[in-house]
């Protein structure tokens, strides 16, 4: 809320109009707000006082925001407007909100804070699928007051109406999209999409179609096509082991069914001669390779030169293994714990030793083992404690704490290294 209102001072707000529904519109500290709540002021406690009668609720806070490109020009009541169509669209009309236009950007935009539990029933307001229903009242908007068209879960087509917008392309697979967002590595298939897709869908929209046209656009990018059980794959050349990329991941007409009937049966990629270098057979052929994909380099930085890529690639493999390193060397030592248990177990057995010698009643020896037993028992559980104890109290000091790989780097960082 203070960011919405840009922490305004409460003592110079105006109201500037009120409405029959109980909501009014606000000068708050030069920041022009609408609430339904008593005051801009205190909306954060009486939204609070609310979601505190719903305890299982952990996020009551619901917050989105509203752009305008610079072609349109929006009134202050189209935008409030606005705000309310998409929380009616999200089903939060009757909760409590606060709408506040900030016009300190290139575009105009509005935010919205809501809360999400029921001021009366104390419901919570079910938050599924809020993009695409925010992006359809969005569109309803657009086409209401003729602004800028924009894309996204919902489209105005061309008969006027709001429909559901479908990706000719198919989306990543969730794998590529986990190694790209946790690893910031670039994936196979988000190589092959950025060196090859342009180039295979306007190969694919003209008339004049042939197989080495494609294979010349893969090998270039050191990719090859291939035949893949009954389908189409495409491989890496350089590196063979690496899992192949359905083609119809690449193009959904990249696929037998739907080439065949243009270009007749399919061709395999030319290739011209043969030999043999220290990593072991290389094919070539007559076109230029420009790129290849290489699992070390980082997606943030692809458009950069190949030289920079590849030498910070290689500048983190020897940081990963000086990591290694010092993670091997700072193990927990083994508190002689091996040779502790045998001098204890070795001190019992002396002392067993020492009972047949010295009791002589075959009775008396046997009772005189058991105390030995249980004493024996006694003390390994003693000595188990005390090494626990023991490697505790090494691993809770600071120094001998085993860093992630994170905080290694930081202190690196700060030790010049």
């Amino acid at each position: 809320m203070g960011y919405i209102h840009r922490n305004g001072d409460a003592d110079k707000s105006l109201i500037t109009e009120r409405f029959p529904d109980g909501r009014h519109q606000v000068l708050f500290d030069q920041v022009l707000c609408e609430t339904n709540t008593l005051s801009v002021a205190t909306a954060a406690v009486e939204m609070q006082s609310v979601a505190l009668k719903n305890t299982r609720c952990k996020d009551p806070v619901y917050h989105f925001f509203l752009s305008w490109p610079e072609t349109d020009s929006p009134t202050v009541e189209q935008i409030f407007e606005s705000a309310r169509h998409s929380l009616d669209a999200l089903g939060m009309s009757e909760h409590q909100y606060v709408a506040a236009i900030h016009r300190d950007t290139d575009h105009l935009h509005c935010h919205v804070a809501v809360n999400r539990i029921h001021p009366v029933t104390y419901k919570v307001a079910d938050d599924a699928y809020d993009i695409s229903k925010l992006h359809k009242a969005s569109r309803e908007m657009e086409l209401k007051y003729g602004w800028t068209r924009t894309h996204g879960c919902y489209v105005i087509n061309d008969h006027h109406q709001v429909v559901r917008s479908y990706s000719h392309q198919k989306p990543m697979p969730i794998e590529a999209k986990k190694l790209e967002y946790y690893s910031d590595k670039e994936s196979f298939y988000g190589y092959a999409v950025r060196e090859c897709r342009e180039e295979i869908s306007k190969i694919l929209g003209e008339k004049n179609l042939y197989w080495e046209r494609f294979h010349a656009v893969l090998i270039r990018a050191g990719l090859e096509l291939k035949k893949k059980d009954r389908g189409l794959a495409i491989y890496d050349r350089v590196h063979p082991e690496q899992t192949p990329l359905k083609a119809s991941s690449l193009h959904p007409q990249l696929t037998l069914s739907k080439l065949v009937p243009r270009l007749g049966e399919f061709e395999s990629a030319p290739r011209v001669m043969e030999f043999k270098n220290e990593q072991g057979e290389v094919t070539l052929t007559n076109y230029m390779v420009s790129s290849h994909y290489d699992d070390r380099l980082h997606l943030r930085d692809h458009q950069a030169r190949m030289t920079r890529r590849l030498e910070r690639a290689e500048a983190r493999e020897e940081l990963k293994l000086r990591y290694q390193t010092d993670k091997k060397e700072a193990k927990c030592p083994s508190f002689d714990a091996k040779n502790r248990f045998r001098t204890l177990s070795m001190t019992f057995r002396f002392r067993r030793a020492h009972v047949c010698v010295a009791v002589r009643d075959p009775l008396m020896r046997k009772l005189a083992w058991h105390v030995l037993a249980f004493e024996r028992e006694k003390a390994m559980a003693e000595l188990r404690l005390k090494l626990k104890e023991e490697r505790e109290n090494w691993y809770r000091s600071p120094e001998n704490r085993r860093l992630s790989y994170r905080v290694w780097v930081e202190q690196q960082a700060l030790k010049g290294g």
